[in-house]
């Protein structure tokens, strides 16, 4: 189930992968993969880590049994030595002699006798004591196997519980990660529709202006604009482009980003009248000035100085640059360029110089 969303959430977020540098503990998808793959390759030597445990818990019950077996075996024939060493000494220290136990005999018969039964005694004792020994060995042999087989299964059973503690670490670790990722991927899903919402809505507010030329056939005419900023610097260019700090990631960029400092005033390009005042998805509050045939939309913007329908002069102070919009996280000036509506790259058009 776990390995499960692990593999929903990457393959939700397959196309997404994120520069360290935002934040230490998040893995890229790339490790993120590569971490559930140890997980994986852990949990199949977690159950051979079992298995061995499980062998080894068998091979010491049966230890037990034997030792147990080998212990009355053990007992018993000791006992029966004990007994017979016994009956022995008892005969030879009535007699004296072994001669004398079968010499002793009222005939030729009971002394073959006695002396059978008492060689019989003999070799039965010297085979018990064998056999008491060979129990013995036995013993040992299980005894040491016993105890061998038990610091294998204490060294198992540790490694089993480092395995697992380390698989439960590093599936935190993925959990966490994978869903970090998810919602980043889900953020940068929402920016990248909302930088197409914007489009949508600049292009039909365009269209329905009743003093727009939506016409083909109008004839267009080149300007250079001035800067809306003193020492204007490029850091997002127009069109696709890799975004500035998500790696493998490109979005469209339907105007530049100029550096700046927060609260650092913006200019208009030239003459103008304000037709609106608008938030736009993504770039947050947003004035839109027509310049005859074209349009300038000057977004992220923290304070604006003007009114809708004013009629301004070049160079005229509109409004200052936010700290931060839901796109970037650094302050900068997002400036587009319409011809009608036509979306211009504004570095053809702005005296950057």
């Amino acid at each position: 189930m776990r390995n499960l969303l692990i593999i929903n959430i990457l393959l939700f977020s397959t196309s997404f992968s994120f520069s360290n540098n935002l934040n230490d503990t998040v893995l890229s998808v790339y490790d993120l993969l590569l971490l559930k793959s140890k997980i994986d390759n852990d949990e199949k030597l977690l159950v051979e880590l079992n298995n061995k445990i499980i062998f080894y818990q068998n091979q010491i019950n049966q230890n037990k049994i034997s030792i147990n077996v080998y212990n009355k075996t053990l007992e018993i024939y000791s006992d029966l030595y004990a007994d017979l060493l016994k009956n022995i000494y008892l005969i030879l220290l009535q007699l004296k002699s072994p001669k004398l136990f079968v010499f002793s005999a009222d005939s030729f018969s009971k002394a073959f006798y006695r002396y059978n039964y008492l060689q019989l005694l003999l070799n039965y004792l010297k085979k018990l004591n064998q056999f008491i020994k060979l129990t013995q060995q036995k013993l040992i042999n299980e005894s040491l196997s016993y105890e061998n087989y038990v610091k294998s299964l204490d060294i198992y059973i540790k490694n089993y519980q480092t395995q697992k503690v380390d698989i439960e670490n590093n599936l935190i670790i993925a959990l966490n990660s994978a869903n970090i990722l998810q919602q980043k991927a889900n953020d940068i899903r929402i920016i990248i529709n909302n930088d197409y919402n914007t489009y949508l809505m600049l292009n039909d507010y365009f269209l329905k202006l009743p003093y727009s030329l939506n016409s083909n056939n109008s004839e267009k005419i080149e300007k250079k604009f001035n800067a809306p900023l003193y020492n204007s610097v490029v850091i997002s260019s127009f069109g696709t482009h890799n975004h500035p700090y998500l790696k493998n990631i490109t979005v469209v960029n339907d105007g530049i980003d100029l550096y700046s400092k927060t609260d650092t005033l913006v200019k208009s390009i030239a003459d103008a009248k304000v037709i609106a005042i608008v938030n736009l998805p993504n770039y947050g509050h947003s004035v839109i000035l027509k310049h005859d045939n074209y349009y300038s939309v000057y977004s992220n913007l923290n304070l604006i100085y003007v009114s809708q329908n004013q009629q301004i002069l070049n160079g005229f102070v509109i409004g200052s640059v936010s700290k931060s919009t839901s796109k970037y996280s650094y302050p900068c000036l997002n400036l587009q360029i319409w011809y009608n509506t036509e979306k211009l790259n504004p570095v053809e058009y702005l005296n950057l110089n």
